[in-house]
């Protein structure tokens, strides 16, 4: 038989493993007209019996609906556009919004329906669109972000990125059926000095091999304003490795 102390350890251990809780970013970047998942995963508490039937759905802040899997019952605006790519019987909730528009900004949250048993809305774990233009220049000065992104297919080793400019780096890590996406981010200002200087960014995998993908900044100025052209340029690999490089112009704050 169970001691006090068991006991009371027992329950406590039940109640965190079988509760609502959802796991999603905070934030995802996404890029307009290509497509962005939102990777998502949910619990709930244990039934005391079998359930079968899950309907996920995915709403904005005013609980309107962006994604349902009935199409006519989602904002006609997201209709077309957004998709369940998770499997909710493994109790993945992840949304794809595919094309991006400037208007995709969220907060997104998740809601769980699960018949004869109980619905619940994640309201307090929302997530929100970093959404991303695609410009061809930008002024001396600005904030440009380089992203380098490969699809491989082990999640236990990722790649390894070098790039060939000083700045920030930020690596982010999404899949998307049997795949894997890795990207990594390059934030630097615009400066006289990256006038025809190259932009490389060159990829590792484990076993040694490597991709690279390559860009070259060309600044021109008139006077007193500058801009800098950007002229891309992609070396491709091994067939599986499929890696691009775009270069995305962030406003100065």
């Amino acid at each position: 038989s169970f001691t006090l102390n068991q006991q009371v350890l027992f329950l406590l251990f039940h109640c965190i493993a079988s509760s609502w809780t959802v796991k999603v970013p905070s934030t995802v970047k996404a890029l307009v007209g290509s497509c962005v998942v939102i990777p998502c995963s949910f619990d709930y508490p244990s039934p005391q019996k079998v359930v079968r039937q899950f309907t996920g759905i995915w709403a904005d802040e005013t609980s309107h609906v962006i994604y349902h899997p009935e199409e006519r019952k989602a904002l006609v605006q997201y209709r077309n556009r957004t998709k369940l790519v998770g499997d909710l019987h493994g109790k993945n909730c992840s949304l794809k919004i595919d094309p991006v528009q400037t208007s995709d900004k969220g907060p997104y949250h998740f809601r769980i329906e699960i018949a004869q048993y109980n619905n619940y809305s994640y309201k307090e774990n929302a997530v929100s669109p970093a959404v991303l233009v695609l410009k061809e220049e930008a002024r001396l000065g600005d904030s440009v972000s380089a992203l380098c992104s490969v699809s491989h297919t082990c999640p236990e080793f990722p790649p390894h990125f070098t790039w060939s400019h000083a700045g920030q780096k930020e690596v982010q890590h999404k899949i998307e059926g049997a795949l894997w996406t890795t990207t990594s981010t390059l934030i630097f200002q615009v400066g006289h000095s990256d006038h025809n200087k190259p932009l490389e960014c060159t990829v590792s995998h484990r076993g040694g091999t490597q991709q690279t993908a390559n860009t070259v900044l060309s600044v021109k100025c008139k006077t007193l304003y500058c801009h800098i052209y950007i002229y891309i340029g992609v070396s491709i690999g091994a067939a599986l490795l499929l890696l691009s490089i775009l270069l995305l112009v962030v406003a100065r704050k």
